[in-house]
């Protein structure tokens, strides 16, 4: 799973974050839920920079030492193949909320894949640091409340 994030001002940080295990639900061809557990530890940047990985894994953002994990449990798709609406609940720092997004979802007698790209608000799970919503006159070191994800998965059958 890939993730962008970043300040106000100048490019946005991305990288990785890796999801340990998951399960997408089937009953009469339809999709119907689903898990997965993503392994916050797991993060990584994509230039390699050991500073900004060490401050998302610190108690200003993902706090992993007290969170290695986070979770999403499906509790709704609508449509069975091509464009879905995926509906679930978002575990991050032990607090859950409800998220929905589009997502692409393929498959043939060996796999199901599914892609999708949503983005949180990471002030609804206590994600506060430099936030420019609530730290006015932080300027440009002001960051995005807003954290990007893209998800490119496959399932075997």
């Amino acid at each position: 799973m890939e993730w962008q994030a970043g300040k106000i001002v100048g490019e946005p940080y991305t990288g990785n974050v890796s999801i340990s295990s998951g399960e997408i639900l089937e009953k009469d061809g339809n999709f119907v839920g689903g898990s997965f557990s993503i392994d916050m530890d797991s993060i990584t940047h994509h230039e390699d920079k050991q500073a900004v990985v060490n401050h998302l894994k610190n108690e200003d953002f993902f706090n992993i030492a007290q969170y290695p994990s986070s979770t999403f449990v499906i509790s709704n798709i609508e449509g069975t193949t091509g464009t879905v609406q995926v509906t679930g609940n978002l575990t991050i720092k032990n607090k859950t909320n409800e998220i929905s997004f589009p997502a692409t979802i393929s498959q043939d007698e060996e796999k199901i894949a599914a892609t999708a790209e949503f983005s949180i608000d990471r002030l609804q799970w206590d994600i506060t640091y430099n936030s420019g919503s609530i730290f006015q006159q932080l300027g440009d070191k002001a960051i995005k409340d807003e954290i990007i994800f893209r998800l490119d998965l496959e399932f075997t059958k």
